[in-house]
């Protein structure tokens, strides 16, 4: 394989793995919001962030014909939530972004990397070496 096999496999693995960072976000959202609609919540100072959740709980138990859950959801509650998701998940990631756009010395010192010598005694700093060079 050669150079530009790599560079185009790399690019290819690149992609993927953004496309997957965007399902896992997806999911994410999706089911911190399942599992705030499910759960049955009767907290009364939690009840301007969770408010109505414990009813949609309470109507699925029942399984009433009469019970239309998909209405009893607080969509403006549901926005909230996964809004607070994305931006913490966002502000990460370019926090992370930031911190290696300063090359490859910041990515190589992120990474745990030293600095070789060119002076040095070791077998295997010197075959290091001598692969860069």
């Amino acid at each position: 394989m050669n150079f530009f096999q790599h560079q185009e496999q790399a690019l290819r693995n690149s992609k993927r793995l953004i496309y997957l960072f965007i399902l896992a976000v997806i999911c994410l959202v999706f089911l911190s919001n399942l599992i705030m609609l499910l759960l049955p919540i009767n907290v009364p100072e939690l009840s301007f962030v969770i408010g109505g959740y414990s009813t949609i709980a309470h109507c699925i138990s029942e399984a009433s014909p009469d019970c239309h859950w998909l209405s009893l959801i607080n969509w403006r509650n549901v926005f909230y939530l996964s809004t607070v998701i994305v931006l913490i998940i966002a502000s990460g990631s370019f926090y992370k972004y930031r911190q290696i756009s300063v090359g490859g010395k910041a990515v190589a010192e992120y990474m745990g990397a030293e600095k070789v010598p060119l002076n040095t005694r070791t077998y295997l700093d010197k075959r290091l070496l001598n692969i860069v060079q």
